[in-house]
């Protein structure tokens, strides 16, 4: 009985693993952070990966909790979180250069306030 607690206790603490994907998540949310102001394009891709591979390893860790960290876990979900950050700023800089494309923005937008005072 005793040698079975340890051996539980020895394998929760010392044996967990971390999760495959988590450190590759955070890069990629980290650089996504970075890369919005590029367009959105290259933020808005590297965070949508990164979301995915969050996905993808939840799922792992959902169906054997046991076998990985909760450092690991914790980790995760502070990659989800600056990727979704990410995605929203990359979002909505692709939204405003779709905005000034089609409405051309240099001309209707911002000279509009200056065009009734005139």
């Amino acid at each position: 009985m005793v040698l079975d607690f340890y051996n539980v206790y020895f394998f929760e603490i010392y044996m967990q693993k971390e999760l495959p994907y988590t450190g590759f998540i955070m890069v990629l949310a980290i650089i996504s952070l970075f890369a919005w102001f590029c367009l959105g394009v290259p933020g808005f891709i590297l965070s949508l990966v990164a979301l995915l591979l969050y996905r993808l390893d939840k799922q792992r860790y959902d169906s054997s909790p046991g076998l990985y960290s909760q450092a690991s876990f914790n980790k995760l979900k502070a990659g989800r979180i600056i990727a979704i950050i990410g995605f929203v700023l990359s979002s909505l800089y692709l939204f405003l250069v779709a905005l000034a494309l089609v409405a051309d923005f240099e001309d209707q937008i911002l000279d509009f306030p200056w065009k009734m005072l005139k």
